[in-house]
């Protein structure tokens, strides 16, 4: 590693400013999602509760959201490059993994699963 990159790595990088345009862009994607959650949950009259609490959950989350983009952004991303192939093999054996231990769900299948039952439907339990 060189000397200007060591450097720059082990500070949060507090010279950037925020971008305002991408914030405000964040804050209206935020209201309009948590506006279109209110509309389609407000008709529900069966549970009352779900229509005041679940666009608030939304908005709170929303907010966190945007707060953790950016204390993340603050961080400088060459400090996350050693991390990259651990996160990439765990990716992969979690896949695999999925392959083996997945169930059927709600009509979803597996990929061997499905396949078996396309082409033995006389035999197969599916």
């Amino acid at each position: 590693m060189t000397d200007t990159l060591s450097s720059m790595s082990s500070r949060i990088r507090s010279k950037d400013r925020l971008d305002l345009g991408l914030a405000c862009g964040l804050i209206a994607l935020g209201v309009t999602g948590v506006v279109m959650i209110y509309s389609a949950t407000r008709q529900d009259s069966s549970t009352p509760a779900t229509t005041a609490l679940l666009p608030r959950a939304t908005g709170f989350f929303v907010g966190i959201g945007i707060i953790v983009m950016y204390v993340v952004s603050l961080i400088d991303y060459r400090r996350l490059e050693i991390l990259t192939t651990p996160f990439y093999v765990c990716s992969l054996l979690g896949l695999v993994g999925v392959y083996f231990v997945g169930q059927t769900a709600l009509g979803a299948q597996r990929g061997t699963a499905s396949a078996y039952c396309r082409y033995n439907r006389a035999s197969s339990p599916c």
